[in-house]
């Protein structure tokens, strides 16, 4: 495991938990160890990072290293820059779905892709992993598009 991967699963963890202790909690990150000394390691350099970055604070209780949350997970936002090419793939996967289903709700402006956007687009792309993983397991149906919800607000 490296320490991206501890700081995912640590994000997962912090998305329904305010508070994490290395004492009661790790095993609600790692269930099964192998090596648990290094993976403690490792979630402990993942909270540090978290904790350098503002997301958590952390202080001893009775010995226990506790981590708390800054802040609900909701709150924390991130400022991403997307390169013409990428800004027009993004358009253009969108707005041929949309067109595909000719609902043009959600229509694209390519020198403005919004969060909604991106949100969109990852929506699409479970949707379509879903239809897939049905049309390799023989249940898929002609619908394809059909049941998407791009309802994110």
């Amino acid at each position: 495991m490296t320490i991206l991967d501890a700081t995912h699963k640590l994000f997962d963890y912090f998305g329904v938990n305010h508070t994490f202790s290395m004492d009661k909690n790790f095993k609600d990150i790692i269930p099964i160890s192998e090596e648990k000394e290094l993976d403690i390691a490792i979630v402990r350099l993942a909270l540090e990072d978290m904790e350098k970055n503002e997301i958590v604070r952390s202080t001893k209780v009775e010995e226990d290293e506790c981590y708390i949350l800054a802040r609900p997970m909701e709150s924390f936002e991130q400022n991403v820059s997307i390169s013409h090419p990428t800004a027009f793939m993004i358009t253009q996967a969108l707005n041929d779905f949309c067109e595909i289903i000719e609902d043009y709700t959600d229509i694209v402006d390519v020198s403005n892709v919004t969060e909604k956007d991106i949100r969109n687009l990852v929506l699409l792309n479970q949707h379509h992993k879903a239809e897939m993983a049905k049309y390799i397991q023989g249940d898929a149906d002609s619908s394809f598009g059909d049941g998407i919800n791009f309802d994110n607000a």
